[in-house]
């Protein structure tokens, strides 16, 4: 049977961090570590890098938005997994007190 894998995505306004992580020896390990920086913008970087750090693949590329770039990622790493992640994961970020302040604003318009 394959290693199962998860995909974990944590984006933010203009890059986009996400990894491939696998068991073992009863831990989740990475596998693979990526980030796609300055979405957005003219010129944008996509970067692969190995379990121990080390940048395998690295392309400029522009990326019109946060789903272009999830995409864009996402192809990269379909050439390199035999198999789609069992499990995907994002990082949300919850707005604090001021998001309960914007919500009671909103409701009395």
């Amino acid at each position: 049977m394959a290693e199962e894998r998860i995909l974990v995505v944590n984006g933010g306004s203009s890059s986009l961090k996400f990894g491939i992580y696998a068991e073992q020896q009863g831990e989740e390990q990475p596998q693979i570590d990526g980030e796609a920086q300055e979405i957005r913008r003219p010129r944008g970087t996509l970067q692969l890098k190995d379990r121990d750090g080390r940048t395998f693949q690295s392309v400029e590329r522009q990326f019109v938005s946060e789903a272009d770039a999830f995409n864009q990622a996402a192809d990269l790493l379909a050439d390199r997994l035999a198999e789609v992640p069992a499990a995907i994961g994002h990082r949300i970020v919850h707005g604090g007190p001021r998001l309960s302040r914007i919500k009671r604003l909103r409701q009395r318009c």
